[in-house]
């Protein structure tokens, strides 16, 4: 053992941020409450990604109506807020800069045994996200040996470090109440999963602007 005393910090200067945060059951209900009940229940069909059958549109006045953009655009600030603070090649000052923050779209996604999202990324936004509402039993494959990742989200950001020094993608298993708040830029996959049952979550997209 050496006798050499440091004072060190290990630095995260490269790569995207995730937010992962817990939201109250209260809101889940809410926001459960309206899926169950929209009265336009438009599909968002071409404009997604994903080989998944029913993907309704969420309008602006369907989330007022329970007051859930706001809260979502107040995470956004303060995801955004955080970042822009840690960053080492930007010096930001919060009394000079404002965060504005403006939604763009959001959507619930609908999924049922064998959908699937592939590896992909969201346009025409800055930060996007993805909110657990539902999450079912899934059915074990039954492979011996294999990690179960069945209805897992896994995040792409590079190739993979065969030092174990850093990690190319980031793997989370989904639960009810979870929210994950990401660059929209970051690719990112769904795996299907076996069973009956439904993998309901809520994704939306956010755009930032700093202002004076």
């Amino acid at each position: 053992m050496s006798e050499l005393e440091l004072t060190s910090d290990v630095l995260s200067p490269f790569g995207p941020r995730i937010l992962s945060a817990m939201l109250p059951e209260h809101i889940i209900q809410r926001i459960n409450d309206l899926g169950d009940n929209q009265q336009n229940k438009t599909n968002m069909d071409g404009r997604l990604a994903g080989v998944i059958k029913d993907e309704p549109e969420l309008t602006n006045e369907e989330m007022d109506s329970i007051g859930i953009r706001q809260i979502f655009n107040d995470i956004g600030k303060q995801y955004v807020d955080t970042i822009l603070n840690q960053n080492h090649h930007f010096t930001y000052d919060p009394e000079k800069y404002k965060i504005n923050i403006e939604f763009k779209s959001g959507w619930i996604v609908n999924q049922k045994e064998n959908e699937y999202n592939p590896a992909h990324y969201h346009s025409n936004c800055n930060i996007s996200s993805v909110l657990y509402l539902k999450v079912p039993d899934f059915k074990p494959r039954g492979y011996t040996g294999k990690k179960n990742i069945d209805g897992y989200i896994e995040f792409i950001n590079s190739t993979v470090d065969h030092s174990m020094l850093s990690a190319g993608s980031y793997l989370v298993k989904p639960e009810v109440g979870k929210l994950l708040m990401f660059p929209s830029t970051l690719l990112h996959t769904v795996y299907p999963f076996q069973g009956p049952g439904e993998r309901r979550s809520l994704a939306f997209n956010l755009n930032y602007k700093l202002g004076e």
